[in-house]
Formats: structure tokens, sequence, C-alpha cells
């Protein structure tokens, strides 16, 4: 009788233990979820948009000019600011000259927490979201996964000696002691049906976006981000795409932003390319789109030897070629492209086009971001390359 009550007791335990570890589940996962914008309300790529715009609810650090970015100090996370994010990009090439592209980013937003709650534990101001994308060319497919987790309890953050940003089991950690001019990195993230694990090695140091890292969103000058990228980091290792592994080499490029908003009143999106030219030089260059004024363009040409020169915005033409709808959302993407600079410095005609069409992620927002190759001319030179196209704020017409 004793054992029959004493399992009878034991059998209760692992249901009450079973009962708290699920009510903790669902706790968590309102916690995680509570501060991230209400995506089923509204179109998701509208959602993406209000909650990139600016934001008076709180009262989170501004960005101001004349900040001196540090290395590596600033890899870390910001709390104070809203927002922030760490964006991998990169076109890798296999063994059977198979092409592949790939994404692997990471988001933090600062809110406010529960006043009725210790600051402490899952009651955390910080919640994390990453996204995970792969582009298989050959195959036309396209593969994309997310990933949430509370600032707390190590589920997810970054630190900046050694380096690592990390939600959940989706990192990119450094491999190296950091340094300025360097930045080595292992990216690992594995979803259902793909997987990557990479080792990345910067050949030239950062570019400080803007104005010494003082990037502006609009003609104002009164939204802006700290902005810095790392746009030469040779990569190498494997890619697995439903059990095949296949081991790659390519190129990566890797852009830190931060800021407390990113959009003004009346801008709808943005468009934003990360060229690698078959020259060996980089061209990054976006425009922030106005439902009203004049769209606010941003253009840099990257040397070889890491140096960059801003490109003329009053001669800078981003003109869209050709549209893709989206058959699971109805959202329409300009997918083709024509960039032209008309400046005798530097004069360049481009034309983009996806290697992929359908590179939509199509997850908590939605938008457009994708492997792209291109061909054209820069100051009479023919030339070629591949890179990476985001666009964002489109919705069914």
């Amino acid at each position: 009788m004793t054992e029959v009550i004493g399992l009878k007791k034991s059998r209760l335990r692992v249901l009450a233990a079973v009962l708290i570890v699920g009510l903790l589940l669902v706790l968590i996962a309102a916690l995680m979820l509570r501060h991230l914008p209400n995506t089923r309300s509204v179109a998701a790529s509208s959602a993406l948009v209000q909650f990139l715009s600016t934001n008076t609810d709180h009262d989170y650090a501004p960005v101001t000019p004349g900040y001196r970015l540090r290395f590596p100090i600033d890899h870390a996370a910001h709390p104070e600011f809203r927002q922030e994010w760490w964006y991998f990009t990169g076109n890798l090439t296999g063994e059977d000259d198979r092409e592949f592209g790939f994404q692997l980013t990471f988001f933090r937003f600062a809110h406010g927490r529960s006043e009725q709650l210790p600051a402490a534990g899952w009651n955390n101001d910080q919640s994390w979201m990453a996204h995970f994308a792969v582009t298989d060319v050959q195959q036309n497919n396209f593969f994309a996964e997310q990933d949430f987790a509370r600032g707390a309890l190590d589920l997810a953050g970054a630190v900046a000696d050694p380096f690592s940003v990390w939600v959940n089991g989706w990192s990119a950690t450094s491999m190296l002691k950091a340094c300025r001019e360097c930045l080595n990195v292992n990216l690992v993230a594995e979803a259902d049906e793909f997987s990557i694990d990479l080792e990345l090695k910067s050949n030239t140091g950062p570019v400080l976006q803007g104005e010494q890292g003082f990037s502006v969103k609009n003609h104002q000058s009164d939204v802006a981000s700290y902005y810095y990228s790392y746009p030469d980091l040779h990569s190498t290792g494997e890619v697995v795409i439903k059990g095949q592994s296949h081991q790659v080499e390519g190129t990566t490029w890797m852009d830190r932003e931060w800021s407390s908003a990113v959009l003004a009143k009346g801008q709808s999106g943005w468009d934003w390319f990360a060229l690698h030219l078959d020259d060996g030089r980089k061209l990054m260059l976006f425009q922030v789109r106005d439902e009203v004024k004049r769209n606010f363009r941003h253009a840099v040409l990257i040397g070889t030897n890491g140096i960059s020169k801003q490109l003329s915005l009053e001669t800078l033409e981003m003109t869209p070629t050709d549209f893709w709808t989206s058959p699971d959302t109805g959202n329409r993407y300009p997918t083709e492209w024509s960039i032209r600079n008309t400046s005798e410095d530097n004069a360049m005609e481009l034309s983009i086009k996806p290697k992929v069409k359908n590179q939509e992620l199509n997850l908590s927002f939605q938008y457009y971001e994708g492997a792209v190759e291109f061909e054209g001319e820069i100051e009479g030179d023919r030339i070629t390359g591949s890179g990476y196209m985001e666009l964002t704020g489109y919705e069914r017409n």
C-alpha cells in the first residue's frame, strides 16, 4: 500500500511539473509577442513601415551627428535605442558551380516593461527576432524561417568582445579576438529544411555610411541611423538543403545599423542594393520612398582597398523596369531595376534582376530580400556581378 501511495504521489508530482512547464511556456510566448507589432490587424508589409517610423511613445535615445563609432564596442547591442539589426547577406557557389544566396538577420526592439512585475527574468524590455533565408538558384527554390526570443536568460543578445549576436540557436560568433579592421565570424542557423554553417573573414575594414556613420534617411536630415558595413567578407562553409550538403565559397556583406526611427512621416518603405562588382569593387545604394516629397537616395562606391566615395544624389537615377506579384500575399514588388549615374565622375548604367523571382519573406513582416545579378557599364568599362536586393513597404494593388 505504501508503495502504491508513493507511486501515485510521484505521478502527481510529474503531472504538476508538466502543468507548470506548460504554463511557463504560455507565459513566455505571451511576453515575447506582447510588444511586437500586431501583424494580423494590418498588412504585414504596412506593419513593418509603421513599426520603423518616427515614434514618440517612449523616450528612446536620439541619433545625432558627431558620434564617433567605436570598434569593436559598437558590434554590441545599444538597448537605449528603439531598434537595431545585424544583417548578413551572401552570394555563394558550390563545388559543382551551383549558386546559392543567403540572409541571416538579427533584430532587436526596445519597449516598455511591465511595472507590475520585478525588472528581472522574463520582464525584460528587449525583444529579439531573427530571419533566415536561403536561395537555391539552380532549383529555383527559396526557403525562409523566423525565430523570436525575449532578451532574458541569455536566449538572445549581442556582445562586443568576443563579438557574438544570437537568437536561440541561430548565431554569428567571432572566431578571433575583435579588432577595428577585422571581422571574423562563424554563422550558424538551422531550420527544418535548410541550414548554413559558414566562416566569414573580412578583407577590408568597416565602411562608415553617410557622414562618418551618421546616415540620414530624408532630405530634412531629422531622421537618421548609425550605420556601418563590412562589404567584403570572404565566406566558406556548408549549405544544407533538404538533407543534401553543399561545400560553398563566396562573398558576404554585413550591414550594422541602429536608431530610434528610420522612416519619417509620409515615407512608405525603401529599396536597398548591396552589389559585388566582378572587378572587386562594391556598390551600395538605397532610396527611401516618400508619398509626397522626393525620394531620398544614397549611394557609395567602395574600392578594393575599402575606401568609399559617395555618389552625387542629384545625378543618381533608380528606376523599376519590371514587377513581380507574389502568389502568396498578392504584394507587387519592383524586382528589376535600371541604375544610372549621369555624372561624368563615376558615370554608370546598370541593369539588375533577381536570380530567382520568388524571394519574398512571408513572415511576421512581409518584404522582398533576395540574390540578384547585374550587368552594365561604370566609367565606360563593362561590368557584371551579383549581390542582394531588399524591398520593403510594398502591398497588393
